[in-house]
């Protein structure tokens, strides 16, 4: 896979809801998800690089230099003069709408990790770690006025405005606005480091929450068509190519290669896009120029299929653009709200097909569902809030069942509303529950399924204050695999055992009591010698589940899961146990 660009943290002051303390997130260059109620400042976390992006590109006079004015010169002591301004003009970009109350100015900070590769040979001047955390910081004034602050790679600050730093060394303020400044670096390489802020912003792409597809705006920026702008015209273009032109082709082959991929997504045998008929100036204020969608051979308004199916389409068609068409592809996608208008199970989709192309995903939501796709892949929960006394927008990290139940809580759900696991599988006791979690996880038909496994209380079970109604009120989806303390072959389970069995089935509740006597007696030779180092060979399937007692020296419950992670799959498969864990998979 290509090197990747990896978001580790942004910084927010005075912009949108974040106030005058500073607002950081930490990344770390994981998928991460904000959920919180509306206007605690998700939409303020998300916009904040995109806000920069789109400020920053009509500043530069050439490409990639926002904020330095000139290069070159006469050198002076053996080094190269550059040009800075202080201040440069970014209009109409930076309008009152985006500061923090009567903030005079607003600063955005971000760090990412940037793998080497794609920064030689403008880092030769340092050994760095690869990948290598680079650091920008920019400030904007309510007068429209936009500089950089700082630039930094690793430990070595190279750039701050105003200051000098070894590697840039202030020699003169000026009085036309712009700071001159000495370096090592030449022209070509301190040209490319004032760049770098507008070349991190330009591989992360924003997908707002109002996304409708229009005639109006660039067809050849993805980050325009992210929320629909100019995206009728990049169809138009694409179902209607020049043989002549590369680009107009290249267009082509993608839209092709997309419908095949949305209709596989939506479930369609076939989908075609094209864009109707229509004559410029438009005739009415408010005319909206429609997407023809073939489905299965039928024309349609895109319209017509649902919002939820235009949301996807846009999404997706996008990101493949992101990916494909755009050179270098977009790293980092910051999506608002996935959830708009689709259900669960779509939303699942278009989430799994948005990570297959291996980006950062960060998103905002209010949907059970999505904090679920996030939490269950390891990724970053933020839960935001407005703090009205500061006035300010804050977010601080959650995590476990404890927390993502607060976190469904306050965005008005509950944790009725949303299942944190697949399924349920009940076992014996708590030293069975590492050990049914790693089997889970090599057998075949795991794919990645999220299984809440809790331990029953053995033979408490039995007792007449159990009542199994309350595991099935729990998951619609829950079995139990339990000892049967069967001694020999022929000898029936534990009445006890044969007690619980009966009373988890008369709710509904598979239970499968084990062919051996526990779970201990499943554990193989090979791997409670990996763990204890010795072990008897003709150890009894019916015997004493204290493998202490049958030569296993040392053997302690607590080392179960050990004992189970260096098992292979091919060790249990066969068994009753094996085969129960696949059935209980694939149910």
């Amino acid at each position: 896979m290509a090197a990747r660009v990896k978001l580790l943290s942004l910084k927010l002051k005075n912009y949108l809801g974040a106030g005058s303390e500073p607002l950081v997130l930490k990344f770390d260059g994981e998928h991460a998800i904000l959920c919180g109620p509306n206007g605690s400042g998700k939409t303020t976390i998300l916009s904040a690089l995109e806000c920069l992006k789109r400020a920053l590109i009509p500043v530069s006079s050439h490409p990639g230099l926002p904020f330095l004015r000139a290069s070159g010169g006469p050198m002076v002591d053996g080094k190269h003069q550059a040009d800075v301004w202080e201040w440069a003009d970014a209009r109409p970009q930076f309008t009152a709408d985006v500061f923090h109350s009567e903030a005079e100015s607003f600063r955005i900070a971000s760090e990412a990790a940037v793998p080497l590769a794609l920064l030689q040979p403008v880092l030769h001047f340092a050994a760095l770690p690869d990948p290598t955390r680079f650091e920008f910081e920019i400030r904007a004034r309510r007068d429209q006025k936009v500089r950089l602050e700082r630039l930094q790679f690793g430990e070595y600050e190279i750039f701050r405005n105003g200051s000098s730093t070894h590697r840039f060394t202030l020699t003169d303020k000026g009085t036309q606005g712009w700071l001159n400044y000495v370096t090592p670096f030449p022209p070509p390489v301190f040209t490319e480091l004032f760049g770098m802020a507008l070349w991190l912003l330009q591989r992360t792409i924003f997908f707002p929450s109002y996304r409708r597809a229009s005639l109006l705006g660039s067809d050849t920026e993805v980050g325009t068509l992210a929320g629909g702008e100019g995206l009728v015209r990049w169809i138009e273009t694409a179902s209607n190519p020049d043989p002549r032109d590369a680009e107009s082709r290249r267009r082509h082959a993608l839209l092709q290669e997309f419908q095949d991929e949305f209709a596989k997504f939506a479930r369609f045998k076939s989908i075609g896009l094209s864009v109707r008929e229509y004559s410029l100036p438009l005739q009415q204020p408010n005319e909206q120029i429609e997407i023809n969608v073939t489905v299965d051979g039928r024309l349609r308004l895109l319209s017509q299929l649902g919002a939820g199916i235009g949301e996807s389409l846009i999404i997706l068609l996008v990101a493949k653009l992101s990916q494909e068409w755009r050179n270098p592809p977009v790293d980092i996608v910051l999506l608002e709200e996935p959830e708009l208008h689709i259900h669960p199970s779509l939303q699942r989709r278009l989430l799994d097909k948005l990570a297959e192309y291996g980006v950062q995903l960060i998103a905002a939501t209010h949907s059970p569902t999505v904090v679920n796709w996030f939490a269950r892949r390891g990724a970053r929960v933020f839960r935001t809030e407005f703090q009205n006394p500061e006035k300010r927008a804050a977010a601080s990290q959650v995590g476990g069942l404890t927390g993502l139940r607060s976190l469904i809580e306050s965005i008005g759900a509950s944790p009725a509303d949303v299942v944190l696991a697949d399924k349920v599988l009940l076992v014996e006791g708590s030293n069975d529950v590492p050990v049914f979690e790693t089997w889970l996880r090599k057998a075949p038909s795991y794919a990645g399924q999220s299984v809440a496994i809790l331990a029953l209380g053995g033979s408490d079970a039995a007792s007449e204050n159990f009542d199994p109604e309350q595991w099935r009120s729990l998951h619609p989806r829950i079995g139990a695999i339990l000892d049967s303390e069967r001694k020999s072959a022929d000898q029936d389970p534990q009445r006890e055992r044969q007690e619980i069995k009966a009373k988890l089935e008369a709710v509904d509740i598979h239970c499968h009591l084990t062919e051996w006597r526990s779970t201990e007696n499943y554990f193989t030779e090979r791997a409670l010698k990996s763990v204890y180092g010795d072990c008897p060979g003709n150890l009894d399937p019916f015997g004493d589940p204290n493998l202490t007692n049958q030569g296993v020296k040392q053997f302690t419950k607590s080392r179960n899961g050990e004992v189970a992670q260096a098992m292979e799959w091919t060790e249990i498969e066969t068994t009753d146990v094996g085969e129960q864990i696949e059935a209980f998979l694939k149910s």
